[in-house]
This record gives structure tokens, sequence and C-alpha cells, in this order.
């Protein structure tokens, strides 16, 4: 019986620490990137650690596709991606930032294609601080939870 409060507490621990809402007013309208083939945007600052990019399509043909690669500015690789699928629209959110970033399109047999890029609630300094505390917490119950698992099934 201890067993399951133990874990029933963890987990709700684990659930509150780690639920962060953002409202949809939260996001700003930040800028629009458009075109029809592969592009490299310009370079743009998000202030907050949560953004989100909406996007569609208008095809040319049913072979459409479109990939898009975020990247913070100064590394040389993605910090996150994403592919279109069957949908003509739909939004992408990066929690990555802040910082600056641009955009890599891969587009093909589209007639155009729009990015519109929002900025997500700003952080401020202090928030941060405590949104790691809140990860590592998350992450030690997460090892501890882990391993009384284990200890349980050796035990039986």
């Amino acid at each position: 019986m201890k067993k399951i409060i133990l874990i029933s507490s963890l987990l709700l621990i684990m659930f509150l620490f780690t639920k962060v809402v953002f409202a949809e007013e939260d996001y700003k309208f930040l800028m629009k990137f458009e075109g029809s083939g592969d592009k490299t945007t310009e370079t743009f600052t998000i202030d907050s650690n949560k953004w989100r990019i909406n996007w569609s399509v208008v095809p040319a043909n049913e072979y459409k596709t479109m990939y898009v690669y975020v990247h913070k500015e100064g590394q040389d690789f993605s910090v996150a991606n994403f592919s279109m699928g069957e949908n003509n629209s739909d939004s992408y959110v990066v929690r990555e930032g802040p910082g600056k970033f641009y955009l890599e399109v891969n587009a093909a047999n589209l007639k155009s294609w729009t990015l519109n890029i929002e900025q997500g609630p700003k952080v401020s300094a202090e928030e941060q601080k405590k949104l790691k505390v809140k990860k590592m917490t998350v992450v030690l119950l997460q090892q501890q939870y882990t391993a009384m698992i284990k200890m349980k099934n050796l035990m039986f």
C-alpha cells in the first residue's frame, strides 16, 4: 500500500512540475515568410523559450512536399524540424529560445507556401531559473521512479 501511495505521489509531482500551459492569446505575430520553392530566411529574434510556426501551402499537384528546418544562429545543425505530411496547413511549436533563428525551407510541387512566426510568452530570467529547477527536479524524480521499479522487479 505504501508503494502505491509513493508511486502515485511521484506521478502527481511529475505532472505538476511538467505541466506548463500557455493560452492562445499569449502568442503574438512576429513576421511572415513566403515562397514557392527552397529558401533560407533572414535571421529573426525570439525572446521566449517557446514559439510557433503557423504554416500553409497551395499545392501544385499531389506530389507536394515541404520540409522546414529551424536553425539557431551560430549552430551548424537544426534545433527542430518538421514536414507537412498530408495537411495543407498546420502549426508547429518550437521549444528552443530565446535567441536568433533562421529557417531553411525545402519545398517542391507547391504553387506557394507561407510561414507565420509567432512569439510565445516572454519568460523572465527568474522564471527561466524556476523552469530549469523544475526540469532538473522532474529528471531526478524520473530517475528515482525508474530505480524504484527496478528494485521492485528485483525483489519479486
